[in-house]
């Protein structure tokens, strides 16, 4: 699979979550991770750890040299999953907005179920 420097590239982890990197010129990865306690530049085959990689793209119109430099001046930056986790560090590196749309599905979700426990107590 041929891919293009700057795109975002994902693999699940625990069946449901995507875990989101950047691709550089050399083929490496840089992607931020709980399990790397922060931002690293690792191999493909690191980055995938034998899981299929999914191709999501490529988001902003900025060159991929500035992507990739963007996210090289973020190594060693610590994880966080409310403000700097994986999505929200491919989304700044590309000059956008850095949100996690999976974080906010997964808070949406637990919302859910604790208004269905609260109005299953009422009844």
């Amino acid at each position: 699979m041929k891919l293009r420097v700057g795109e975002i590239i994902g693999v699940r982890k625990f069946g449901f979550v995507e875990h989101v990197g950047l691709v550089t010129e050399s083929g490496t990865v840089v992607a931020n991770s709980m399990r790397n306690s922060g931002v690293i530049e690792q191999s493909l085959a690191e980055f995938s750890d034998g899981e299929e990689v999914t191709r999501l793209g490529y988001p902003s119109d900025l060159p991929a040299s500035i992507v990739v430099a963007r996210a090289r001046r973020r190594l060693g930056a610590r994880w966080s999953l409310l403000n700097s986790n994986c999505e929200h560090f491919v989304r700044w590196a590309h000059g956008l907005k850095p949100t996690s749309p999976q974080l906010v599905g997964m808070i949406g979700l637990v919302v859910v179920g604790i208004l269905g426990v609260l109005a299953t107590r009422r009844s």
